[in-house]
Parts: C-alpha cells; sequence; structure tokens
C-alpha cells in the first residue's frame, strides 16, 4: 500500500507500507547421516515494512532528497524442524536505514554532492558472535565539465571514517574503507 505526491512543483515524496509472507523459505536440517546438515525448505514467516523518501527542488540548481526504510522480518521454522539456528540463517538485515542527499550545481560547470546514510546496527546471527555497530557514512562529489564531452570528479566516499564494517565478525568480515578516486570521463 503506498501513497506519492507532488504537492507543487519542484516537490515530491512517497510512502510505501508493506508485507511479504513466505512459504518454505530453505533450512538447514541437522541429519545423522554422513552429512551434518542438509537442505530443506521449512522456514516460514513474514516481513514488513515501511519505505519513504523524498525529493525537493529548493532553486534550479540545488536538489535534495531524502530516505527512510524500516524493516521487521518474523522468520521462523516449522514445527519438527531439526535446523539448530532456525530462521537466523536466512539472513541479518539493519532494521532501519536513511539517507540524505544534496545536489548542487555551482556557477562554472562546476557540481557538488553530499550523500549522508545511517545504518542500524545488525544482531549476532551463526557465524557472528557479536553484533555489527550501526554506522553513518558521508560521501563527497566535487565534479567539473571541462567541455561538454571531459568531465573529471574527486570523490571521497566513507569522508570522515577509516572504514566500517558492514557484516560478518572482526575475523571475516566486510570492512568498507575510505576511498578517495579522481574519475575522468569522455561521453561522445
Amino acid at each position: 500500500v503506498g501513497y506519492r505526491a507532488r504537492p507543487w512543483g519542484g516537490f515530491s515524496y512517497s510512502i510505501t507500507l508493506f508485507r511479504q509472507e513466505y512459504e518454505r523459505l530453505k533450512s538447514a536440517e541437522l541429519t545423522n547421516g554422513a552429512l551434518p546438515f542438509v537442505s530443506a525448505n521449512r522456514a516460514r514467516g513474514a516481513v514488513e515494512g515501511l519505505e519513504t523518501w523524498a525529493y525537493w527542488q529548493a532553486v534550479e540548481n540545488w536538489r535534495l532528497s531524502a530516505g527512510y526504510t524500516k524493516l521487521d522480518d518474523r522468520l521462523t521454522v516449522e514445527e519438527g524442524s531439526a535446523d539448530p539456528a532456525g530462521p537466523r540463517n536466512l539472513g541479518n538485515n539493519p532494521n532501519y536505514q536513511w539517507m540524505l542527499r544534496s545536489a548542487l550545481t555551482l556557477a562554472g560547470r562546476t557540481e557538488f554532492d553530499v550523500n549522508v546514510r545511517r545504518v542500524a546496527s545488525l544482531p549476532p546471527f551463526p557465524g557472528n558472535a557479536r553484533t555489527v555497530p550501526a554506522y553513518t557514512a558521508v560521501d563527497l562529489r566535487l565534479a567539473r565539465n571541462l567541455s561538454r564531452e571531459l568531465r573529471l570528479a574527486l570523490i571521497v566516499q566513507n569522508a570522515f571514517e577509516r572504514y566500517h564494517r558492514e557484516w560478518g565478525d572482526t575475523t571475516a568480515s566486510a570492512e568498507i574503507a575510505r576511498i578517495i578516486a579522481l574519475r575522468a570521463s569522455w561521453q561522445m
């Protein structure tokens, strides 16, 4: 169920509520045989959430946008399942995240963008005994159109932290490091 509106020319927004029910999701059933686990489809549940976004053309050369997502999953294994971890094997998603973005076109064909996003912590799950902490990341982009064909851009991702962890524990994880890049693009 959703609603989208454009109350005036430079502003629009959307709100969506959703619920999805799942049956026969993957489970890992304990066995007494040669293999300790076999794959089966004995998990089920529902995922509910809210997604919102807004867009505002504040002035001709400045755009602002924002978004928010809330996610609540309620997954279980069927009665009689021998899956020791239960639905935690099905994934581990943050229960919320939000984003703010500013895109400004400056004089002289120069663009400056700022993107800020916040992602909630991830609770422990099999193979990860510790919580993955919440993080806030800031990305910056300064670009200049040197001609109709050539554009240069300086990009900084994860500007205010050396790195942040997105999943996994401290021994095996995805750590996103700060990235500083100079990009040249030629469009014909």
